[in-house]
Formats: structure tokens, sequence, C-alpha cells
């Protein structure tokens, strides 16, 4: 039966936790030096390594991948063991050079990553790939080789363009460029950490680039046969663009012949048009007039193929009027007798 913690000795439980925190902490503190460190060992051989010592920083394109494990003399060249990060690409021509860090002679590792394979952890860099950190004489023959290179004339002339520069700048100006440049120096070092993300995101990207490296050249393949089937088909487009200018000029050609009689064609359309602008409060008045007509000619010949008609009394005879008022008048039905009024004239 298990005991309750209450009942236990506090004491005992007290020492416990204090020996399993202080435990973790120099764990924490001390995780690269343990054996189980997941960190990649490479080596590499320097004809010269006075100022590196262990824990120094190894680094690529000025980003720390990892640190300088120990050395050893070997020969006449010494042996530098060194752990990076694991997934750090290396590749078969990495070539490696000793820099300094500071003006007291601190230095450090620099990796310069090259070649299509890739190294294995265990691999060495050779000596023929290594380069050591620059001395004195060394750092003193590079500048007078570098110096006497300098175009004297143009570095004359620059200087007398950035003094005129400076001369005609206000010193306010000159202070506030200043501010801005130290504070873009405190931007980029209080985003140090990111800026390292980036760059590892970018190696990240390299990486992917590298493992689809075969679907990329066939795509880029893919593209040089588009392009072969365009040349192919020049000519066809050749042609096409030849007859379409052959077009244009013959549109071009008839427009022009034509503008003559296309004017003389507008000149009487707009005289027609001037007319029945003229004249269109007369068409208007005359429509309802023809409307009514209309009604009534239809009315006088509805009754067949004959046609009736009211005569003023003023253009007939007595006679035929005294005949039409008797009793009893026929109507006169033949097609062939007019009648007036409906009776037989």
């Amino acid at each position: 039966m298990t005991k309750p913690f209450r009942e236990r000795n506090l004491k005992v439980i007290a020492v416990v936790a204090a020996a399993v925190i202080l435990c973790a902490v120099l764990g924490a503190l001390n995780f690269a030096k343990l054996p189980f460190s997941h960190e990649d060992r490479y080596y590499a051989e320097l004809a010269n390594a006075n100022q590196l010592s262990k824990g120094e920083y190894v680094t690529i394109a000025g980003v720390k991948i990892g640190t300088i494990a120990g050395e050893a003399l070997e020969g006449n060249y010494v042996r530098l063991s060194f752990d990076v990060d694991p997934g750090t690409h290396l590749g078969t021509g990495t070539t490696l050079q000793v820099k300094v860090l500071s003006p007291l002679g601190q230095e450090y590792v620099q990796l310069t990553p090259k070649g299509s394979g890739t190294m294995r952890p265990g691999q060495v860099i050779p000596l023929t790939r290594t380069f050591g950190s620059p001395t004195v004489v060394s750092t003193l023959s590079q500048l007078g080789g570098e110096a006497g290179q300098i175009d004297q004339q143009q570095l004359a002339k620059a200087m007398a363009v950035a003094s005129g520069d400076l001369a005609g700048t206000d010193p306010a100006a000159t202070a506030a460029v200043i501010h801005g440049l130290g504070s873009l120096s405190n931007v980029i070092s209080q985003r140090q950490s990111q800026l390292v993300d980036l760059v590892n995101q970018a190696q990240a990207v390299v990486a992917n680039l590298n493992a689809h490296q075969a679907p990329l050249v066939t795509l880029i393949g893919q593209s040089t046969l588009v392009l072969q089937v365009v040349e192919q088909r020049r000519a066809a487009i050749d042609g096409l663009l030849s007859s379409t200018q052959t077009l244009s000029r013959e549109i071009s050609s008839i427009v022009t012949d034509r503008h003559a009689n296309l004017g003389a064609l507008l000149g009487n359309l707009q005289a027609v048009s001037a007319v029945l602008a003229k004249d269109a409060n007369s068409l208007g008045a005359a429509v309802p007039a023809l409307a009514g007509f209309s009604k009534y000619l239809a009315n006088a010949t509805g009754n067949g193929p004959y046609f009736d008609a009211v005569a003023p009394a003023l253009f007939l005879t007595d006679s035929v009027i005294a005949q039409c008022d008797k009793p009893g008048a026929v109507t006169n039905s033949s097609p062939v007798s007019p009648t007036v009024n409906g009776c037989a004239a």
C-alpha cells in the first residue's frame, strides 16, 4: 500500500527535489558537452591555428552553425575538429578559412559550402582547401598589392566630389544621416535572431531546390522544346503577319479611293435630312389626315364591289332628287349602274 504524501519525510523529499533541479540546470548549461549531443563532427587540416581554441564559433555566411571541438598536431599540420548543427549541408568542395573576430586576436572559423556532392560526418577538409588567419606581414603585403591597383586620379576625383558634397550639405542633415545609420545598426543587432532564422530558411529553400533538381531540369528542358516548336512555326507566323499587313493596305486603299464617292453620298444624305427636318411639321400634320381618309375610304368600299358616295344636292338635278324622294324607290344593286345615296339614278 502506498504511503500518503503527507506521511512521508518532507526533508528527504526537499533534498531529492533540490538535487534533481540542480542536475537539470547543470545538464542544460553543459548540454553541448554531453556525450549524447546530436551535432555532426567534421575535421580539417590547417597549416597554422595559433589563436583558435575550443568553443570558438564555426560560421557559414556570418551565421553560427557550430563550435570548435578541439585541435591536435599531426606532422606538419594541425588537425582541427569541429561540430556543426545537424542538417547543415556541406558540399564536397567546402573550404575553411580562419578569420579574426576581434582586435584582441580572437579567431573563428568560416565555412564556404561548395561542390555538388555532400560531405558526411567524420570526413576531413584537406590542407589544399583550408586557409589560416592573416598575420601582420601577410596583411601588409596584401594591403600593398591592393593599394597598388588603385587608380590615384580616380581616387582624387572621388575625394574631391565627396568633399564638395559634404561642403554643400547642411551639417544637421549629415548628423541626421549618421543618426539614422546608428538606428539601423541597433535594429539589425536587435533582430539578429530573426536574421539568423531568415538565413536558415534560405538554406532550407536551397536544400529543397537541390532535392528537386531533376524536376526543375525537366521543366527547363520542356521550355526549350516549346521554344523549338515556336521556332519551327516562325514561317507560318511570318506569313500570317504578312497577310495581315496586305489586308490592312487593301482596306486603306479602298477607303482612300472611294473617299470622293463617300463624300458625295454623305452630302446627299445631309441634304435629304435637311429637307425632311424642314417639312417635319407638315408631315406630322398630314399623318392624322391620311389616317382619317383611309378610315372613310374603307367604310365607302366596305360593301363589296360598290363605292358609296354622297353628292351634294347642288350637283344633282331636281328630277333625280324627286325620283329618290318617291315612296318605294328601288335600290339598284347592279354593279354597272352607279347609285347615289342608295337610289337608282
